[in-house]
């Protein structure tokens, strides 16, 4: 799945841990201190993270906190690029 595809935290979560810093969820869990159960939950959209850890996992991935936050950037941000230059 690519970043396009992704369509909620959790999914941007699994990309970015999995394809980019290519973590498992529990290497993941011992990075920030957040039980890989909970990693799990979030990766199926069954919790949203607090900000405390949400600050924690993008530390530990190493992205923009932009990117884990949907619809916003990187993707949305080329398909306003894309409607600026088709629109005028």
């Amino acid at each position: 799945m690519a970043t396009e595809e992704a369509t909620t935290f959790g999914e941007l979560l699994a990309y970015y841990r999995a394809n980019v810093r290519k973590l498992s969820q529990e290497k993941l869990g011992e990075e920030t201190g957040i039980p890989a159960r909970l990693i799990r939950r979030y990766e199926k959209n069954e919790y949203l993270p607090g900000l405390e850890n949400f600050a924690l996992i993008v530390q530990a991935l190493r992205v923009p906190a932009e990117y884990l936050i949907p619809n916003t950037f990187p993707a949305d941000e080329r398909r306003r690029e894309r409607s600026v230059t088709t629109n005028g």
